[in-house]
């Protein structure tokens, strides 16, 4: 009996509703020996997948849709299932509409729907107890085709009504429907938790009853099970996709309805007139030719076009677009249309690296845009193609670990301090392995016993769909009405959302472009703009001179911080040892700094400076190797090679290079034997073409693309140009992106102190909200200072706009009195620097406060919409009382409303008034060189372990003005200094230097306490 599948099954993606994941689901079926399985959510965003697991497993898919209508002002309950595939279709447009008015909470009606209720859909009616009018039913049967398979579902809600049921039909349209929602009793308590989750609701007032479990009704209804199989029956087994991307693919409106190839031909012509290129004018022609051909062929014209389009739009819009991203940086028409700014001739790149008619499945062109403004161009695509044609790609965040924790700990009603810690206790890169998780911190021991509902339910919700999201990037465009082909849903800005992921979108026939927002694209607009402003000058950065040597000097001295893909320690390393002299060089650090490439860095580089002698496995393969050194770095050398030696072409050597990569063994199997034999009839030595063959399966699996190297080295390139020659305008704009990250905007400060760069504090006549530059000096903005926020920012920025400078400290009060200027928001302007301008010191400014507002209390008539009337007849101006400042206290103090240290350093304000100068070295000037040394440093993080004899030890993570550190300070140390090594503790250290993960680090000799806390 237990092999009759359940119809009414809700799985993991009726979003916390259900413990049935597709995993569950399919091993419960082999399990059991069902050859069906029905899926009914309440929408349709794992019906693909459920389906392709059906495929892959051998199971007939039922494909099912659970609606909520409204009729007469009462609501009901229907499952509705595809009969076919124009009854799937059928279910897509039910559900879009279903998924769109949920947005504006409003429920079904039978009159938007009933034109799909047709007899490719059967429908089972779920009626309640309190809902039981036979008016549906009788509505429904009036309204359908007489063909249409109407049911009533029979289930654990509703047994009372049977014999209701029995009068109105016949026993063939009685059927059971029970809802499934997990498969035992024992999964039970787990549901109620992930219920008690979705309802915020305590897990001891959930009045649940176990009733949706994979059970068989008792004897009495066994008849009404019997009917599932009749079902089912009558269903057909039916692909769900229509069509091809070609069928799908939006068409490009071209003028006056001009064929679209002759339209991107007449584009393309144009710009390479355009372009004026004498040396090469053939070359380009063919190419270009060749290039249009191949696009005709596979029917790429409206997608160029389209993104051709979006990218025009986006420049004359003042948006930075990316030079080029992907293998699509490697089309010369992609360069004419202006998509990328990388001329793939001069650089070599391969249009068959893209697109080749052979190749099964089609590439998207990726698009970089300042990531502030990538929405724009999505609105551009929303207006011009209309609501129902452009739709964003959803995602689904899943349950973690850590969020497991707290929504059970809630639910159970235990203290959130103890949620915190068993939180804090998982490893992050365990959040959805629950065993790894426990196994990595013995507190979960301690955890488990003091909290056994926790984890008894803890690793059963893990990786469970929680709630929908949107893909940072992705957009489809359709020619079609998105609903008619793929479920959709309301989405945010008006623009709907696909109901299945990115996975499976391009098997239906549905085309992903990425729309990708950039940050460091945003950050290049910035600098330009923040040049202009202070100088001038208009760059433009594709015209930037390749060849600066600053820039290369700039980054062979591994000063890359702040610069797209070269910041990191292991990338900023490989470009000190390589001292790069042109932009190939780094192109190749970028294409070499990864898993499996890197272990030929060393070769690399002691060839670049003739160190050793460069070799090729054959001197006929010198041409495409030199620029390498003999070593295969990209993808496109394969190729080339592979053409050159087998005299494969470019589209066949692709297929072989991407077998490859695949590890394909059977494409591979019969391609490599025709290498051999083409190598052979090509004038190579066997051994040699077994060779050749062996090499290139060796660099093919990690070759990284060319195209996509040159265009994002050159992204890199402008930013280090940018650095080395406008240096205050580039670190504002870093400072600027990095506004409320208190790390990130000291490591910056101490960037620009370190190259000499004067930064100004803020000024209360310069209310501004970002980073800018006067006179090549950084300027630190109004709007950071803790305390002012954007109301009374806003205020001064008005008050400043009306009625100009605030000429002293009177001045001040009188014009921001009762607009958010308080005893605390006057000590932030104060200690800030904002009112250095007033040429007082800041103890002065601060201890004055009183003084000034008693005046002002004095002077006032009255006060209007906020705005004080003052009559200055009434008293004379106080006199300030001048005072001395402290250091010491006004460091602290700028500290605390800045974030970060700017007028001086109290490490630095010791060592010159302890004359400690000649005797330590700031942690930037650190070399292994120097063996042991002597640091002046503020300890910013201690973690204590135990070691191997079970002895305690500590790391130190400790800075001073110029840079951090780590420190050991092991159990002979720790013991002796345990009680000094505190946070927030000075201390003068003398550490032995060693190195890890590329990084000095020093070990503890001696200790002397300097300031702080000590026991």
């Amino acid at each position: 009996m237990m092999t009759i599948p359940h119809l009414n099954v809700r799985t993991s993606y009726s979003l916390l509703s259900s413990l049935i994941t597709f995993d569950k689901y399919f091993n419960h079926a082999m399990t059991t020996g069902l050859t069906s399985l029905a899926i009914c959510d309440n929408n349709m965003f794992g019906i693909y997948e459920f389906h392709q697991l059906c495929q892959k497993n051998k199971i007939k898919p039922i494909i099912g849709l659970n609606v909520t209508i409204l009729f007469n002002n009462v609501t009901y309950n229907m499952n509705l299932f595809a009969c076919n595939q124009k009854g799937y279709f059928n279910l897509v447009e039910i559900s879009s509409i279903m998924m769109i008015n949920a947005e504006h909470k409003k429920l079904l009606t039978l009159d938007e729907i009933k034109q799909f209720l047709t007899a490719d859909v059967k429908i089972i009616i779920n009626y309640t107890t309190d809902n039981y009018q036979p008016g549906l039913y009788q509505t429904l049967q009036s309204i359908l085709n007489q063909e249409t398979d109407l049911y009533v579902g029979i289930n654990n809600d509703n047994l009372s009504l049977l014999a209701s049921f029995q009068t109105l039909l016949e026993a063939e349209q009685i059927i059971w429907n029970n809802k499934v929602q997990y498969f035992t009793s024992e999964d039970f308590t787990t549901y109620k938790v992930v219920d008690t989750i979705k309802t915020q609701t305590l897990f001891k007032d959930s009045k649940l009853q176990d009733l949706y479990g994979w059970v068989a009704p008792s004897n009495l209804y066994h008849q009404y099970f019997d009917n599932i199989n009749s079902f089912i029956a009558t269903i057909d087994v039916f692909p769900l996709h229509k069509g091809t991307i070609f069928d799908n693919l939006l068409h490009y409106p071209t003028p006056d309805n001009q064929p679209v190839q002759q339209f991107l031909r007449e584009i393309c012509e144009t710009a390479l007139a355009q372009k004026k290129i004498t040396k090469l004018k053939k070359t380009y022609l063919e190419r270009l030719n060749y290039e249009l051909t191949v696009i005709n062929k596979v029917g790429f014209n409206d997608y160029f076009l389209i993104v051709w389009d979006y990218v025009r739009y986006a420049k004359e819009q003042n948006i930075f677009v990316g030079p080029g991203r992907g293998s699509a940086a490697g089309s010369l028409v992609s360069y004419l249309l202006d998509i990328a700014t990388i001329d793939p001739i001069t650089y070599n790149l391969l249009f068959e690296r893209f697109l080749n008619p052979e190749r099964k499945s089609l590439p998207d062109i990726d698009i970089d845009f300042e990531d502030d403004k990538r929405e724009m161009v999505i609105e551009y695509l929303f207006e011009k193609y209309g609501s129902e044609h452009v739709a964003h790609i959803i995602t689904f965040q899943t349950i973690g670990m850590k969020m497991a924790i707290r929504d059970i700990c809630r639910i159970f009603d235990i203290a959130i301090e103890e949620a915190n810690k068993m939180n804090k206790a998982v490893p992050l890169e365990f959040n959805y392995h629950y065993e790894q998780a426990i196994s990595a911190n013995p507190l979960f021991e301690i955890y488990q016993k003091k909290y056994s509902q926790v984890f008894l339910h803890l690793k059963k919700i893990i990786g469970l769909p929680r709630q929908t999201g949107t893909h940072a990037a992705g957009v489809v465009l359709t020619q079609q009405r998105l609903q008619t082909i793929i479920p959709i849903k309301k989405g945010y800005n008006g623009i709907y959302q696909t109901q299945y992921s990115m996975n499976y979108l391009e098997e239906l026939g549905i085309l992903k472009m990425d729309l990708l927002g950039l940050r460091n694209l945003t950050i290049l607009h910035d600098v330009v703009n923040n040049i202009y402003q202070e100088t001038k000058v208009k760059l433009d950065v594709n015209t930037l001179p390749l060849n600066d040597q600053k820039t290369y000097q700039l980054l062979a001295q591994g000063d890359t911080k702040g610069i797209f893909q070269l910041e990191s320690p292991g990338m900023t390393k490989v470009l000190v040892d390589m001292v790069p002299d042109q932009l190939e060089d780094i192109v190749a650090t970028s294409s070499l700094y990864r898993p499996g490439p890197q272990d030929n860095i060393p070769l690399f580089i002691k060839r670049k400076k003739h160190l050793a002698k460069v070799t090729y496995i054959d001197e006929r393969l010198a041409e495409i190797l030199a620029p390498t050194y003999g070593i295969i770095v990209y993808q496109e050398q394969v190729m080339l090679i592979v053409q050159k030696v087998a005299n494969f072409s470019l589209t066949k050597a692709d297929i072989l290079r991407r077998a490859m990569g695949k590890k394909d063994a059977t494409i591979m199997s019969q391609m490599k034997t025709k290498f051999i034999e083409e190598a052979v009839k090509n004038h190579y030595v066997e051994k040699t073409a077994q060779e050749i063959w062996e090499l290139i399966y060796k660099f093919a699996a990690y070759g990284f693309n060319r195209s996509h190297a040159v265009a994002y080295s050159l992204l890199s390139y402008q930013m280090a140009y940018l650095k080395t020659n406008y240096p205050s305008q580039f670190l504002a704009s870093l400072l600027t992106h990095v506004i409320g990250d208190e790390h990130k905007t000291r490591d910056y400060i101490n960037l620009a102190k370190k190259n000499n760069l004067t930064i100004v504090p803020p000024n209360i006549n310069a209310p501004y909200r970002q980073y800018y530059t006067v006179d090549n000096q950084i300027c630190v903005p109004l709007l950071i200072i803790k305390q002012i926020g954007f109301s009374f920012f806003n205020n001064i920025s008005q008050e400043y706009q009306t009625n100009g400078l605030f000429t002293d400290l009177c001045d001040l009060f009188i014009r921001l009195y009762k607009k958010g200027l308080n005893r605390k928001t006057y000590e932030s302007l104060c200690f800030s620097g904002a009112l250095d301008v007033f040429k007082l010191n800041r103890i002065t400014l601060f201890n004055n406060y009183q003084r000034i507002l008693t005046y002002i209390e004095l002077i006032k008539t009255q006060e209007e919409n906020e705005n004080l009337v003052v009559d200055f007849s009434l008293a004379e101006k106080p006199e300030l009382v001048i005072e001395p400042d402290d250091e010491v206290v006004c460091l602290e103090k700028e500290y605390e409303f800045l974030g970060f240290y700017l007028s001086n350093h109290p490490l630095k304000y010791l060592r010159e008034k302890e004359g400690y100068q000649d005797k330590i070295t700031l942690i930037s000037n650190l070399r292994l060189t120097l063996g042991s040394t002597n640091v002046l440093v503020l300890v910013k993080r201690v973690k204590t372990i135990t070691d191997k004899n079970n002895n305690k030890m500590a790391f130190l993570y400790c800075y001073d003005e110029s840079g951090e550190i780590s420190i050991t300070a092991f159990a002979e140390i720790y013991k002796d200094y345990a009680n000094l090594l505190k946070v927030n503790n000075v201390l003068l250290l003398n550490i032995r230097l060693g190195t890890y993960n590329n990084k000095i680090n020093g070990i503890i000799n001696r200790i002397k306490f300097i300031s702080g806390e000590q026991e």
